[in-house]
């Protein structure tokens, strides 16, 4: 970015710029990431839950298979 023949008010204001527009950056990424996260976080509860539900099904239907074998 050329700077000669501005003032210095006028360079000033667009360093503000810059760095205002790296901040948005910033700001945007981290909100980005937090987002990510929490989207992972849900699907790791998700994924827990189901895998409860699953074992206990599989658990229950491992006893009613027993409870089978054993009447007969």
């Amino acid at each position: 970015m050329a700077t000669r023949g501005l003032s210095a008010d006028e360079i000033k204001r667009r360093a503000q710029l810059t760095f205002d527009k790296a901040e948005q950056r910033k700001l945007d990424s981290e909100r980005a990431f937090d987002a990510l996260r929490a989207e992972q976080a849900a699907t790791a509860a998700k994924t827990a839950r189901l895998r409860a539900l699953r074992l206990a099904k599989e658990s229950a239907d491992a006893e009613a298979a027993a409870q089978t074998v054993a009447e007969q």
